[in-house]
């Protein structure tokens, strides 16, 4: 089976190094980008995205009194220096029932070829199990990784996966939680101190990095077609391009992680 494919992450204030950042991206190979919405990129996407050929994709949100999606669309390419997008990802599941006229609006610029995907961001299986009987939806956006895991989401991305809906993993890393320093967790994920010393400690005993097992638990999963992978500098993208090809190559025990992380569920839920 195809391994996901790896899109980078762009931040919303990346700014050091960005014509830099995007050159060593296009000379590893990687041609697909996600981006915040209104990213201040302008410049290095355009050349980055002539250049390569690569595929863009970001988010928006709807506001009642706001710009119609199309005109969202419209300003989010210029603001990119782009024509089209690969995805268009609606942030909030319910500003499609409460402006079905985007979906409308959305399905005409995919006639138009200005669009290849129409698709959302969604957190919890409730959202998941809506996004799936909406067709017009193709691909969903999913926080997953070790803590925000097949425990909590499993059931509702398989039967989004039944659906037909592409799904693309993000956050493998849970914000960089899982890669920080232990004793540098904010305060609302104390609590997750215990899980996470043990987690790393199976890393150790397995003698492979956190990005690895990261990587490794997401890519082998076998319902996400892509996971994106954000990094803030060029070492940080070299070195998780690194860890995306050595995880491809790793088999991890999911039940050893999730007999790790099971007791976190609630924790994870009430510090967000």
């Amino acid at each position: 089976m195809k391994r996901p494919d790896f899109i980078l992450g762009l931040d919303q204030n990346m700014s050091v190094e960005s014509d830099l950042f995007l050159g060593r991206a296009y000379e590893l190979g990687i041609t697909r980008i996600s981006t915040p919405p209104n990213a201040n990129i302008t410049r290095f996407v355009d050349r980055f995205s002539k250049k390569s050929n690569c595929k863009v994709q970001t988010q928006f949100r709807l506001s009642p009194q706001g710009s119609a999606v199309n005109e969202i669309f419209e300003k989010t390419c210029e603001t990119l220096g782009v024509n089209d997008l690969e995805s268009f990802f609606f942030e909030d599941i319910e500003d499609i029932k409460n402006n079905p006229q985007s979906l409308v609006d959305l399905l005409e610029l995919k006639k138009n070829g200005r669009l290849q995907n129409i698709g959302a961001i969604v957190s919890t299986e409730a959202a998941i199990l809506a996004a799936a009987k909406i067709p017009a939806l193709q691909v969903l956006q999913v926080s997953f990784n070790l803590f925000e895991n097949s425990l909590k989401l499993g059931s509702s991305l398989k039967k989004a996966a039944e659906a037909g809906k592409t799904l693309q993993a993000k956050a493998p890393f849970f914000e960089g939680l899982l890669t920080r320093p232990s004793g540098n967790l904010p305060e609302k994920f104390q609590s997750l101190a215990p899980s996470l010393k043990k987690l790393k400690d199976l890393a150790g005993r397995s003698r492979i990095t956190m990005e690895s097992l990261c990587l490794a638990y997401v890519l082998q999963q076998k319902i996400f077609s892509a996971v994106i992978v954000s990094a803030e500098s060029k070492d940080q993208l070299v070195k998780n391009w690194q860890s995306y090809q050595s995880a491809s190559r790793l088999e991890i025990k999911s039940d050893e992680i999730h007999r790790i992380t099971q007791g976190d569920l609630q924790n994870i839920s009430t510090a967000h």
